[in-house]
């Protein structure tokens, strides 16, 4: 397997990391203990970012690869990040985050 990019605790915070390639392969979502998500691409250079209110429980794309979901511990909303129009929307699952996805 080959290295594409590199990552340190200055990019995402210490500790732990997730990440989700998005369909296609192209733009990867990364996000780390700084409770954000950054959209990179195959280099490692930052497309966008989006900050959240807690740290980052789970992360899908749709089939398309236009809005990454995601899940975060502060509460059980669900965000929805569209990347192309590069804007976010919440939605209550009114379940525990643990269950949605």
């Amino acid at each position: 397997m080959k290295i594409l990019f590199r990552k340190s605790p200055d990019d995402l915070g210490a500790g732990k990391c997730s990440f989700s390639w998005r369909p296609g392969g192209n733009y990867i979502a990364i996000a780390g203990a700084n409770q954000s998500v950054q959209l990179v691409d195959r280099k490692g250079e930052l497309l966008d970012a989006v900050q959240l209110p807690g740290a980052v429980i789970s992360m899908s794309w749709d089939r398309e690869g236009d809005v990454l979901a995601v899940l975060h511990d502060k509460s059980s909303q669900l965000v929805l990040w569209d990347i192309t129009t590069r804007s976010t929307e919440q939605i209550e699952t009114s379940m525990g985050a643990k269950w949605v996805l």
